[in-house]
């Protein structure tokens, strides 16, 4: 009976350890990744202060260092727009090549793919 009690103790500190750790780096990463979610215009103000804060930036470098960034976000937002257009292009042509009922299948699976990307930046 005492093998089995000091066995079970074991389990459950192992258990909970290890729920302990999940939720523990669940908080991290969502502590540490809330900046990215952020809406556009927050994000760069935050990566802003941060480098500023971080690098002691001058109050001529702080605009200088803003333009860079808003122009890296145009690009960013540029080459989203293309990925989703190529993406449309190549499922497209992938149809041309199914029978009828692969491509009800493959309408299926884009729009799960649709929905998680969707359900994925709801979570943001």
């Amino acid at each position: 009976m005492k093998k089995w009690k000091l066995f079970a103790g074991i389990v459950l500190v192992f258990a909970l350890g290890g729920a302990a750790g999940s939720l523990g780096m669940g908080w991290y990463i969502k502590k540490k990744t809330a900046p990215l979610r952020m809406e556009p215009k927050a994000r760069k103000t935050f990566i802003i202060e941060k480098l500023a804060r971080k690098l002691d930036l001058t109050d001529n470098q702080i605009p200088k260092i803003e333009k860079i960034l808003t122009e890296v976000d145009l690009k960013r937002r540029k080459y989203r727009a293309e990925i989703r257009k190529i993406r449309t292009e190549s499922i497209s042509q992938m149809k041309k090549e199914l029978t009828p009922e692969q491509q009800v299948k493959l309408d299926e699976l884009h729009e799960k793919w649709k929905l998680r990307r969707k359900k994925k930046r709801s979570l943001k």
